[in-house]
């Protein structure tokens, strides 16, 4: 992750919301994990990975 454009305090920032959004997504695959083996269904764990991607590109 390049902030190149950024001046310290808007990186600090910038990498506070990245830490927020991981923080995020691994508690909605943590919950769709367990969603997963208590309901036996895999149409959440398929939707996790479109997610991550969304969150992560902007990021990069």
């Amino acid at each position: 992750l390049v902030f190149s454009c950024y001046n310290f305090t808007s990186r600090r920032m910038a990498f506070y919301i990245y830490l927020f959004i991981v923080f995020s997504v691994n508690q909605f695959y943590s919950t769709s994990y367990l969603l997963n083996s208590l309901l036996l269904k895999n149409s959440v764990s398929n939707i996790f990975p479109y997610f991550s991607i969304d969150y992560l590109i902007p990021l990069r």
